[in-house]
């Protein structure tokens, strides 16, 4: 499933703090900003944006899961995070 974060109006700093993590720690990260803090900052966008892709998403979350990062991918004004988010496979 994909996973896209938009950051933006966000210092070097807030970057040099997860960007060296391993991309589930920055998933985790991302995913807690964007409800808290930073939720001004940081959007999220779920596979089609329907709630369905929202459940699952969730499902996945409760058990193992591998997760692949693609970014930041540097866009004009704000810079892209694009997570692959799949059931672990045993």
């Amino acid at each position: 499933m994909k996973v896209t974060f938009t950051l933006s109006n966000l210092t070097d700093d807030f970057y040099a703090q997860f960007l060296p993590g391993d991309p589930a720690e920055r998933f985790a990260y991302l995913t807690k900003q964007a409800t808290g803090d930073l939720r001004h900052n940081i959007k999220c966008k779920i596979a089609t944006g329907q709630f369905r892709d929202a459940v699952e998403l969730n499902s996945i979350r409760k058990g193992p899961m591998t997760v692949t990062c693609e970014g930041p991918l540097p866009r004009r004004g704000y810079k892209l995070f694009v997570f692959d988010v799949s059931k672990a496979r045993p």
